[in-house]
């Protein structure tokens, strides 16, 4: 039995200095064989071993063996290539895009971990952590220039400038005094009196909405019927006349994690609504417009990129805005015109209007329109230059793989069929 496997043993050697077996699987086959492939280090292999061992990197285009590459959103990436296109972020301890990825204390964090946990001041320009971040107006400062450059008001509890007095606390209204002990106030009475909320960086920008009501009793008791606390203590309330016997409800400047953050305010706030004879779905007066802050899109191909999306995928994207096109909100593509206020991307001074959407007193719908304007916005942020990605599969993608959470608006999609 000895000289038995002695003999097979030396036939198998002969065969491999031959060039006739694969060196993994000892699989015997002819010179000649189509099968028989020779692999990176020179090995003979056959074509099942061949393509177990290895793979093209989709970046480069170069062989390499598959236990050195990382498989990454569905492309495989050599050694090299991880180096240039891909980080360990120290926070989440997972692998992400090399691309807007930061360092912060000797640690590389990926661009959401970043937008989580990092701010940088706007005044000097360093990095700080959330926890020692101070926000004021549209930008966020580090604990030494909110100092050098800031005061703090303990009457209203925020921060203003130095060299002036509390503008929320010395308030004068120009209108007439009587304005001012009303709730609904006159249109644009608060242009000067929004409170900014949250961190804010290039990937969170400030957020706000206006929700347009229309109330369904007489016009004298409008003001009684929404004094409630919760809506109240937490939003600002002004006229518009647009509207026949409603009110324009308009939160203050969020980041998306305070917005978040206050979900059950939002779904008390709707509730109250519906049980109080308001209604703005079921209307042809009201609108739900979304606002999110220029400051560190003003000027780029994003802002361009977002309003030619809107265009591109006019749609899909009355589907989920529940309306039509309207005189109030026209679908065009990207204009450097400063007059834009009545399409569905209105660019103005310092935020990007997104006004195409109807109201609406649904929770889900709500926070799905909420989560979409985040989406899009980042979307948008992440196109080069010049990039014509207009595809709403592409974008639905994005949403899918790129963002945990967005529960809601998974759930609107799904339900409107514009999930793919």
């Amino acid at each position: 039995m000895s000289n038995e496997n002695e003999t097979i043993s030396q036939l198998l050697n002969i065969a491999m200095v031959e060039g006739k077996v694969c060196s993994k699987c000892n699989h015997v086959f002819d010179i000649g064989d189509d099968k028989h492939i020779t692999g990176k280090e020179n090995e003979i292999l056959c074509s099942d071993c061949f393509n177990a061992i290895y793979i093209i990197c989709d970046k480069c285009n170069m062989l390499t063996r598959k236990d050195e590459t990382e498989y990454f959103e569905r492309e495989y990436y050599c050694e090299s290539c991880q180096e240039e296109h891909l980080i360990y972020c120290y926070h989440c301890e997972s692998t992400q895009p090399a691309r807007d990825s930061v360092v912060f204390q000797g640690n590389r964090y990926c661009v959401y971990c970043a937008d989580d946990e990092l701010m940088t001041c706007h005044n000097c320009g360093s990095l700080v952590d959330n926890d020692n971040a101070i926000e004021f107006e549209e930008h966020c400062y580090c604990p030494r220039c909110a100092t050098r450059y800031l005061s703090w008001c303990g009457d209203c509890e925020t921060y203003y400038r130095s060299n002036s007095d509390c503008p929320h606390c010395n308030y004068d209204d120009d209108d007439n005094d009587d304005n001012e002990f009303k709730i609904i106030k006159k249109y644009h009475h608060h242009k000067y009196n929004f409170r900014h909320i949250g961190n804010y960086k290039a990937i969170t920008p400030y957020m706000g909405f206006e929700l347009e009501v229309e109330y369904t009793k007489d016009r004298v008791d409008i003001e009684s019927a929404i004094d409630t606390s919760i809506i109240t203590k937490n939003f600002l309330l002004e006229e518009d006349g647009s509207l026949k016997n409603g009110v324009e409800i308009i939160s203050h400047a969020l980041t998306y994690k305070e917005h978040m953050k206050r979900k059950h305010i939002y779904k008390e706030m709707l509730t109250y609504l519906r049980t109080n004879s308001f209604k703005s779905h079921d209307t042809k007066t009201c609108g739900f417009h979304v606002h999110i802050s220029r400051a560190f899109i003003r000027g780029t191909y994003a802002e361009k990129f977002m309003a030619n999306f809107v265009f591109e995928n006019k749609e899909n994207l009355e589907i989920f805005a529940r309306r039509g096109e309207s005189t109030y909100a026209l679908f065009k593509p990207y204009s450097s015109s400063p007059d834009t206020r009545y399409r569905a991307v209105n660019i103005s001074s310092k935020t990007i209007e997104l006004r195409f959407f109807k109201g609406t007193l649904n929770y889900t719908t709500f926070m799905a329109t909420i989560q979409f304007c985040r989406c899009l916005y980042l979307w948008s942020k992440t196109q080069e230059i010049g990039s014509k990605n207009y595809s709403w599969k592409k974008f639905i993608d994005f949403i899918e793989h790129k963002h945990k959470g967005m529960n809601e608006l998974k759930t609107y999609l799904t339900k409107h069929n514009i999930n793919n």
